[in-house]
């Protein structure tokens, strides 16, 4: 693909609208005396809305998010740009010498999403996806839904501005808000994907015997250093009938990479009727049995 792209992203300008061009720079030029700014921010949202044209022959809601993150995360794989690099080279209109990008991601997605339309239609079930391991940070910027995402409160998270899911869990609102209550304890807060190589994934084995990954909820930096994996989880009809497996996954996890080195902790927490958070730093046979669990006292970590 190098050969009919042009990826020189120092030089790349993409278009917003026609004849009115920016760059990575922040600054605010005027044309026609409707002002633009020229900023990632900006790009972000031409970026967003071009993607938002794809896929229409699926269900709305999310689809712009994980279009998005697909086609970052290709990116980032085959040529090893960061995603701000890649959404102007995607956007790059190209001149009368030069390729034009957008026009080829056009017809890229467009075959890649009928395709797999077919498939779905014909009740494909595809190949078991290989489970590679990976290093993980958290990544620079991230792309959000505007329609299923808002800008919530989160001063300590390790994105600014923290964007919460819509229709985020209440065990999940609770834990973000607990944390952002007391962020003065900790370094940072993150919360997690549900999808793609940018966030952080446990192999477990589920109760039909397959290997798969889940995501946990959240990552916590605490100022002493430590590093805490949850995945908050409900009470009742509401509880992941995988938290079992995935709990102990997260429990083999955390002691393999310990022994390497790292200063892990964390496990599947719930918050109790006292309004107590409680994890498990031990394999459980039991979810709802929250017996000789862990407080986590996010004012002692």
């Amino acid at each position: 693909m190098k050969g009919v792209l042009r990826l020189d992203v120092k030089t790349i300008n993409a278009e917003i609208p026609v004849d009115v061009h920016f760059q990575n720079e922040e600054q605010i030029i005027e044309v026609d005396q409707v002002k633009y700014a020229r900023t990632d921010a900006e790009i972000d949202r031409v970026f967003l809305a071009w993607v938002n044209t794809k896929g229409g022959q699926f269900e709305s809601k999310g689809r712009t998010d994980k279009i998005a993150n697909y086609l970052l995360e290709v990116m980032g794989d085959l040529f090893g740009v960061e995603n701000h690099v890649a959404k102007k080279i995607i956007l790059y209109r190209g001149s009368s010498t030069q390729p034009n990008n957008r026009q080829k991601f056009d017809r890229i997605l467009e075959l890649a999403l009928q395709r797999y339309a077919n498939l779905r239609h014909m009740g494909f079930k595809g190949q078991t996806r290989r489970l590679a391991d990976y290093m993980w940070q958290v990544p620079e910027e991230r792309v959000y839904d505007s329609e299923t995402h808002h800008i919530a409160q989160g001063k300590a998270h390790a994105l600014l501005p923290f964007y919460e899911l819509n229709a985020a869990s209440n065990p999940e609102v609770q834990f973000a808000a607990y944390l952002e209550a007391h962020r003065e304890t900790l370094d940072w807060w993150y919360k997690n994907g549900d999808n793609g190589k940018q966030h952080y994934a446990i192999r477990y084995e589920n109760s039909a015997g397959q290997t798969a990954l889940f995501y946990v909820d959240f990552v916590i930096r605490s100022k002493s250093g430590k590093i805490y994996l949850f995945d908050t989880k409900g009470t009742g009809g509401d509880i992941d009938p995988e938290v079992v497996n995935k709990h102990n996954a997260l429990i083999d996890y955390i002691a393999a990479e310990n022994a390497k080195g790292k200063n892990l902790h964390g496990g599947v927490i719930k918050v109790n009727k006292d309004g107590n958070w409680l994890y498990s730093p031990f394999k459980i046979d039991n979810a709802d049995n929250l017996d000789n669990w862990t407080v986590f006292d996010v004012l002692n970590v």
